[in-house]
């Protein structure tokens, strides 16, 4: 079974096909960029792996949906109906995608899933993106390889050190239990500015999306934009090793309120993400969490380099959805339980979020 998952991310939209056998049949990185102008290129992909599942681009988070139940109103929660450049493409593709033969399916955010206990969901939308999930399929499905136990036995936390943003996944039985991410992570990611300051947003008066994607370490450091690699380079010049330690400390932080929710002993914590693939990064990283926490420390180690790993953890549960090798690590994690919206838990009087909501829907229609 060719078995086919998409992560959109930050910087660019990966792509992994892979066999039953875990042989895998195609990886491919396009530029976010292009995607945002171009999402036929994506498609063309799709097209050159001819999958016989796949997991589409499920942006928020969508209920363990297939392509033929999907409806506007779903497309529109899972984009929160924005007219970003991304969003709109994402749509595009998803109706290039109802249009085509293509067994799809799309994957449910952290918030969606029945494994986080609802009190943990106030007043919360981005607890962990879809792909977030997917991640968290990968290092569940690597720590079971790595340490010879069913996916049953799971009890670990995997950050994820995205170009943009950061997250952090609590996941004890094999199942996702809590989850901090997006703008809720507390301290800056590479990028975003992570846990933001009221009395910031009040001075700038009007807060806009492209404006959370700035702030973050390379901002620090440099003023500006700058490759992962080329921050490692300079990492111990003042300006940079203080943008370090910032990060750092956010997800040292996030990791002890993970440990909190486990209320034990965890058996590891797994790193993942364009940071954790740089070499001179990821060393720094795990020296400090050494330091703080009595648990291994490692990278998720997958089962390719060739594409992310939330990419190959959509490709897993692409093949899981469709019955095939890891129908069992789907069936763990619960995911064709999720239900419901991402806006769900949000409790707000007055103006309304689902009136809100129907009117970017209005909105968004007409892009």
């Amino acid at each position: 079974m060719r078995a086919l998952g998409i992560d959109p991310g930050t910087s660019s939209f990966d792509v992994c096909c892979m066999t039953d056998v875990d042989e895998i049949v195609l990886e491919e990185s396009i530029p976010t960029t292009l995607v945002a102008k171009q999402p036929e290129a994506l498609f063309d992909v799709v097209q050159k792996a001819a999958p016989e599942v796949m997991v589409g681009p499920s942006a928020m988070g969508v209920p363990c949906k297939h392509i033929s139940q999907i409806s506007d109103a779903d497309i529109a929660y899972a984009t929160l109906a924005k007219n970003t450049e991304v969003d709109i493409a994402i749509r595009r593709l998803i109706k290039m995608l109802q249009a085509s033969p293509y067994n799809v399916y799309f994957v449910p955010s952290v918030i969606q899933l029945p494994t986080v206990p609802t009190h943990r969901k106030t007043n919360k939308v981005d607890m962990g993106t879809a792909d977030k999930t997917c991640i968290a399929a990968l290092a569940l499905w690597d720590h079971a390889q790595e340490y010879n136990v069913p996916y049953q036995e799971g009890r670990f936390i995997v950050v994820e050190l995205g170009f943009g943003f950061n997250a952090a996944m609590a996941v004890d039985g094999g199942q996702i239990v809590d989850g901090v991410g997006g703008t809720l992570f507390p301290g800056p990611g590479f990028l975003t500015i992570g846990a933001m300051d009221l009395e910031f947003s009040h001075l700038l008066s009007r807060f806009t999306e492209e404006q959370l994607g700035l702030g973050g370490a390379s901002y620090v450091a440099s003023g500006g934009v700058m490759t992962p690699e080329a921050f490692a380079q300079k990492i111990d010049e003042t300006k940079f090793t203080l943008a370090w330690d910032s990060l750092v400390d956010g997800v040292v932080k996030a990791v002890a309120m993970e440990t909190a929710i486990l209320e034990g002993q965890v058996e590891e914590v797994l790193l993942s993400g364009r940071l954790s693939r740089v070499n001179a990064l990821y060393t720094r990283l795990r020296e400090s969490l050494e330091t703080r926490f009595n648990a291994p420390i490692r990278r998720v180690k997958g089962f390719s380099s060739g594409s992310k790993e939330a990419a190959q953890g959509a490709a897993l549960i692409a093949n899981g959805l469709g019955d095939g090798l890891y129908a069992e690590l789907v069936d763990v994690m619960r995911l064709r339980e999720a239900k419901g919206t991402v806006l769900d838990y949000l409790h707000w009087p007055n103006p309304n979020v689902k009136s809100l909501m129907a009117e970017k829907m209005a909105s968004m229609l007409l892009k």
